[in-house]
């Protein structure tokens, strides 16, 4: 009778323990979260740690809903520190588990949240797709409008940001009815939402509206205090009214800017530059005009720089943890291993003194110490030779960004030095009043733009197709109209410097399966290539034939010229780039050029599984032959790698 009573207090103390190591657990939980919240945008690098330490926490304990929660800050916290990949990663698991829990209103927030990330790396389409998802996983009712509103808000700017305005202008309308009726009601949203209502009904040209719907919503936030709001809104006023040159929209375009600089709004003030030098160029003031355009790029320049400033601090700290880590576990086994053989020495001592007539064992035992030490040694000389060749390969990546900095440095020099001397001959001309010779000024500041506008199209390219975060959306495109427009594109330069450019008659249903984009990179970079090594009076030809292969049928893009040509050496030089490599250094020939250009043309050929191959020789010209497929490829895993970067479920 007395074994009943102390069973039942045993195990009202084992739960009372087990109840309070719980709530000890879930206040460091809240602790570590909250102070991860504290540092969020101050410093996000050490706000995300934080976090990633309480998700730690967070799955010890049986506790779906602060699970949630933790995965949804890990997923803003990633963004804004500036690893987007690990914003969606967390952001996806987040969605799963709202799905799981019924949770609408965090599944429809954490949708939001997932189409800002991909919008800001331009992957429209999937941005578009978890949008419209949210709206599908929103809660019904008028309890679920204000989520409802924000979310088609979002896919209202990115149909105004395609210039779809029209449609733009039709999910607005319906966005501020719902957030309107939304309860608890958004202000901000609201101004937001009628603010780019606004900026539909300028760009479809009803002027009257658009001021009219902008000056009550300036109004309406003066009032509140909602000043970041007021300079976004105060910037689509003047864009309305400076359309018909009033001073009213300088006034409020001045104001805005002051405004936006005495917040911090960095952003605000980049668009009102825009604005100032768009304006100056209709009216013609081109002084003026480029002061405002020059001011814009030193700003929009000093934001990509901050951006990647932020990206690289984080990764530096991210590495930094790692290596501590790593660091800590190589003396954590060190110090194991160290004790683990100082005890066998003090019991090979004790069976030494004990056991000396067992001479035979002692020398077993030495036998097999001696292969262990052995194993060990080949454990050692494996990792090192893993430790050289990582070193290696860190040097060869070190060896190809310096390439690539060379590259950049030794053809960016040119154009700069080109507009500072257009500077010069133009303040000349102007002094001189010579119209004749503005008018070569203008030719040159043409030509010299448009060189430096291929050469950081090429090394943007180029870039992104080593990074992996280039959008690849192939489809059956037809090859007439696409060579037309190229033609078309380069008929004047070839003209201007009496080139014969020949395209042949191209079948009407010629097409292949590709992305329309490479391809015009890929055929602008060939065709400019061979009219810059064209002399005067020479031929450029451009083709396309079908034809069979290993792989199926294919079509051959020919761009032939009978310009200077290349050396074997040269063509090997340029061929031998793996896609992982950079582009080889510049030679010295004044009219060649980074090297870029090839190079991002042999990473979309491969992209594309096709070939690329070059005939040439010194003095007799040169041919590129391009061959690219026609049908979409049989794998299910490269057809699921082609659907555009969009998110495939499993």
């Amino acid at each position: 009778m007395r074994i009943l009573p102390l069973t039942i207090v045993l195990i009202l103390l084992g739960t009372a323990i087990s109840n309070g190591q719980t709530s000890s657990a879930v206040a460091g939980f809240d602790s570590c979260l909250a102070g991860a919240r504290h540092l969020w945008k101050s410093k996000p690098a050490e706000a995300l740690s934080r976090g990633q330490q309480a998700y730690v926490l967070v799955q010890q304990l049986n506790d779906p809903g602060r699970r949630q929660q933790c995965l949804i800050f890990l997923s803003e916290a990633a963004n804004y520190a500036g690893e987007p990949q690990l914003s969606l990663q967390y952001g996806q698991q987040g969605l799963a588990l709202a799905r799981q829990r019924n949770d609408s209103v965090a599944a429809g927030t954490v949708c939001h949240h997932l189409a800002s990330t991909l919008a800001d790396r331009h992957d429209t389409i999937s941005a578009s797709r978890y949008l419209r998802l949210g709206l599908q996983l929103s809660p019904a009712g008028p309890h679920g409008y204000g989520e409802r509103g924000g979310l088609l808000n979002a896919l209202a700017t990115l149909d105004y940001n395609a210039n779809h305005f029209q449609r733009a202008l039709s999910r607005a309308l319906v966005a501020r009815w719902l957030v309107l009726q939304a309860k608890p009601f958004s202000p901000s949203m609201l101004s937001s939402t009628e603010g780019l209502i606004a900026a539909c009904y300028s760009d479809l040209g009803d002027e009257q509206k658009a001021r009219h719907l902008i000056t009550a919503t300036l109004t309406r936030d003066r009032r509140a205090g909602r000043l970041p709001i007021v300079v976004e809104n105060l910037t689509t006023l003047s864009h309305s009214l400076l359309k018909d040159q009033s001073q009213a929209g300088l006034d409020s375009l001045r104001v805005a800017l002051r405004l936006s600089r005495q917040l911090g709004l960095r952003e605000r003030s980049l668009d009102c530059y825009e604005e100032y030098y768009k304006y100056y160029a209709r009216v013609e003031h081109y002084r003026q005009a480029y002061a405002w355009q020059q001011s814009y790029r030193l700003l929009d320049d000093s934001l990509n720089e901050n951006q990647q400033r932020e990206a690289l601090m984080a990764l530096n700290g991210k590495y930094e943890v790692r290596a501590r880590e790593q660091q800590i576990l190589t003396l954590n086994q060190r110090s194991r291993f160290a004790a683990l053989e100082h005890t066998r020495q003090q019991a090979r001592n004790r069976q030494l003194l004990v056991l000396v007539g067992l001479l035979v064992v002692c020398l077993g035992g030495a036998g097999v110490m001696a292969w262990k030490l052995k194993r060990r040694d080949q454990l050692l000389a494996r990792q090192n030779e893993a430790l050289q060749a990582a070193t290696a390969d860190a040097r060869a990546h070190a060896a190809a960004r310096d390439r690539l900095y060379s590259i950049v440095a030794h053809d960016l020099r040119g154009p700069i030095a080109s507009f500072g001397g257009v500077s010069q001959l133009i303040e000349l001309y102007l002094q001189q009043k010579d119209g004749a010779g503005l008018q070569q000024v203008t030719a040159l500041v043409r030509q010299t733009a448009r060189n430096l506008n291929e050469l950081l199209h090429n090394l943007l390219g180029w870039t992104l197709s080593q990074t992996g975060e280039l959008a690849y959306a192939p489809e059956h495109l037809l090859l007439a109209p696409l060579l037309l427009d190229i033609r078309h594109l380069y008929a004047a330069g070839a003209q201007s410097r009496r080139v014969r450019f020949e395209l042949a008659p191209v079948r009407g249903d010629l097409h292949v399966w590709a992305d329309a984009q490479m391809v015009q990179t890929i055929m602008r970079n060939l065709i400019g290539n061979a009219l810059k090594f064209t002399p005067t009076g020479g031929y450029l030809r451009v083709s396309a034939t079908p034809q069979e292969g290993p792989m199926g049928p294919s079509v051959c893009l020919t761009v032939a010229d009978n310009g200077s040509g290349m050396s074997a050496a040269q063509i090997e030089a340029q061929l031998r780039a793996s896609p992982g490599a950079a582009p080889p250094p510049p030679n010295h020939d004044p009219r060649a050029g980074t090297g870029l250009g090839l190079s991002l043309c042999l990473a979309f050929v491969r992209r594309h599984g096709g070939e690329l191959t070059i005939e040439s020789e010194p003095g007799a010209g040169t041919t590129v032959r391009v061959t690219l497929p026609v049908q979409a490829p049989e794998d299910p895993k490269l057809i699921a790698v082609e659907k555009g970067g969009e998110l495939i479920e499993a």
